[in-house]
């Protein structure tokens, strides 16, 4: 891996498909991102991102691996990448 490790130059994203089981609620979304993206992600961050959907943040994660892309799935719900995320 060069200069750090394997988890440096990686992304790792943990999501479940819902916040709320018993309602089956996609309001207030919990997202965890790991690594460094090669030096493109900055770690040891808590970020709200209130109103965006969750295809903004997948823009942002094609962004970080080097794809200049802006929107991720339908278009009607992306607002592009999430700003100050890398």
């Amino acid at each position: 891996e060069g200069e750090g490790t394997m988890l440096d130059n990686t992304i790792v994203l943990c999501v479940n498909e819902i916040s709320r089981g018993n309602t089956h609620s996609l309001d207030d979304m919990h997202f965890l991102l790991a690594g460094g993206a090669g030096g493109r992600l900055a770690g040891g961050r808590y970020l709200r991102f209130d109103g965006r959907p969750h295809n903004d943040l997948l823009v942002s994660v094609l962004n970080a691996l080097g794809l200049d892309d802006q929107t991720f799935g339908d278009e009607r719900f992306c607002n592009g990448p999430l700003p100050g995320l890398l």
